[in-house]
């Protein structure tokens, strides 16, 4: 039996074990998928994680427990981890007619925060 995602957004393949065979396809960085383009979709992408408690923020969960919320239709965003305390093994049902989404960091440093000094030109 042979199953295909149409696409995969972004510019890293995820190497997983499946009980069947998947065939990903990259997008190249102008694609527009589902109306919107990968800019657009990764804006989208931080929304989604912003909207979520620590508690239940699927960047936060350890287990897959939360990964459903990636569920937006034509697109399953997938999160990353934030805790930088080594790899995450998660569980996630995404439909065969949907595409991935996911960044390829998941860090965000604001001036509040940068080691390189208050300014944007000193994190420049």
């Amino acid at each position: 039996m042979k199953r295909s995602i149409p696409r995969v957004l972004g510019v890293l393949a995820i190497a997983a074990v499946f009980s069947v065979q998947v065939h990903a396809d990259l997008l190249p960085p102008g694609a527009v998928v589902a109306g919107r383009t990968q800019n657009q979709w990764a804006e989208q992408w931080w929304n989604w994680v912003a909207q979520y408690p620590e508690a239940t923020n699927p960047v936060s969960d350890l287990t897959g427990a939360y990964s459903s919320q990636g569920d937006q239709g034509q697109v399953f965003f997938l999160a990353g981890h934030f805790a930088g305390d080594g790899p995450v093994t998660r569980t996630a049902t995404v439909r065969d007619n949907q595409h991935l989404f996911f960044p390829l960091a998941n860090g965000l440093t604001t001036v509040l925060d940068s080691a390189f000094g208050p300014t944007y030109d000193g994190m420049r």
